[in-house]
């Protein structure tokens, strides 16, 4: 959440998706019940979206009216470059295991994923771009990929 009424999410999770069929859930950790509900006013897509290599895969929502208990993120500013030893975090309801059947867990998951330099990540992934892109992640431990763009539950 950015703003009161504005959140950021992945391109992919909303790429050709209608506002009409969107809800944003918030202040619970179950996927289905719980927390607050809102609808989505408006989708502003990333103009440069490339669904084949996922460049400025970001979409910023806006919603038809506040959440009552949740507060925006803090953020960088443009000025300020992220520490070769940062750590991300990434939350959602993605799918968690191959074993279960491609469904997205009930309960929100979160994985910690230190950041990963240019060179390792352009290693790994072809379509990498260090102006647009940033990596985290490959530890050994938990992680977070796109396993489906057709997730209900991004």
């Amino acid at each position: 959440m950015l703003r009161s009424l504005v959140l950021m999410t992945a391109e992919h999770c909303v790429y050709g998706v209608q506002k009409e069929s969107l809800q944003v859930r918030a202040g619970t950790s179950t996927r289905e019940k719980g927390g607050e509900l809102r609808g989505v006013k408006t989708i502003f897509e990333h103009p440069d979206y490339n669904p084949v290599t996922f460049e400025n895969d970001v979409a910023i929502l806006e919603l038809d009216s506040a959440f009552d208990s949740t507060r925006p993120v803090d953020l960088l500013h443009s000025d300020n470059s992220v520490a070769d030893d940062a750590v991300g975090l990434v939350i959602g309801w993605g799918i968690s295991s191959a074993e279960d059947g491609g469904r997205s867990s009930p309960n929100l998951k979160m994985v910690e994923l230190p950041k990963v330099s240019e060179e390792k990540c352009a290693e790994v992934y072809p379509n990498f771009n260090a102006t647009t892109m940033i990596c985290f992640g490959g530890n050994g431990g938990g992680d977070s990929c796109l396993v489906s763009i057709h997730s209900l539950y991004c």
